[in-house]
């Protein structure tokens, strides 16, 4: 298990693990669009968060793992788009135990 506050890039589309709770994930040195999909809410304990920003001019989607994704989304992620570059930020979910809550954002993310 990475340490609580481990960076990790990731170039190509991942599965995020319970067990990678306190990770900040990120797409430095991709070459495409990079999705995370999280686990389902109810299999991390409550207040398990996840972090992602996006270092390298591509999208980084995060996917909520569930129907339900992300509370107060109509879809079932969020996603930072590359249509400009330098367009960077990072988002910080974390787990009710039911869903997945946005807690903290810089940038501009939409739904994916």
């Amino acid at each position: 298990m990475p340490a609580i506050n481990a960076i990790v890039a990731k170039t190509a589309s991942y599965t995020c693990a319970m067990n990678d709770a306190g990770t900040r994930f990120t797409n430095r040195g991709a070459t495409g669009p990079v999705t995370f999909t999280l686990p389902a809410p109810a299999t991390v304990s409550p207040g398990d968060r996840f972090t992602f920003s996006r270092t390298a001019d591509f999208n980084v989607i995060v996917n909520g793992g569930i129907a339900a994704g992300i509370l107060g989304l109509t879809g079932t992620g969020i996603t930072m788009s590359a249509v400009t570059a330098g367009n960077y930020g990072t988002i910080v979910v974390e787990s009710d135990g039911v869903v997945w809550q946005v807690i903290d954002s810089q940038g501009t993310w939409g739904l994916a």
